[in-house]
């Protein structure tokens, strides 16, 4: 049944092996921490939207560009929380805590194996 929701097709994922000895072709459940999930979510949608706020918010009411700047100035910090969040990604792309990890071989049934 799970091939039947996911399409019958192999997903590739950088993973961290661990202890955990895999071979390729073997089924593996993965997993990642949760404040690995948090700092990502606050990242990728938190700091591009209050980049925007701020944006339109500074545009409109610190330069009175009036609503059309707003919207500039909203899309402006958004671009701008957008490319930050991409330098953050970057930065961390080696940080071994922010990354997703083997925990044991399955057989292939249902998910982890359960």
């Amino acid at each position: 049944m799970l091939g039947k929701l996911l399409g019958d097709r192999l997903h590739k994922v950088r993973a961290i092996t661990g202890p955990v000895a895999v071979a390729p072709g073997d089924q593996v459940l993965i997993g990642l921490g949760e404040d690995a999930v948090l700092r990502a979510a606050l990242v990728v949608y938190l700091v591009p939207l209050l980049a925007a706020l701020a944006g339109g918010v500074a545009a409109g009411v610190g330069l009175g560009a009036g609503e059309l700047g707003s919207i500039g100035g909203a899309v402006a910090g958004f671009l701008l929380g957008l490319r930050w969040a991409r330098g953050y990604g970057r930065r961390h792309a080696g940080d071994s805590a922010l990354q997703p990890m083997i925990l044991r071989r399955t057989d292939g049934t249902g998910c982890g194996g359960a």
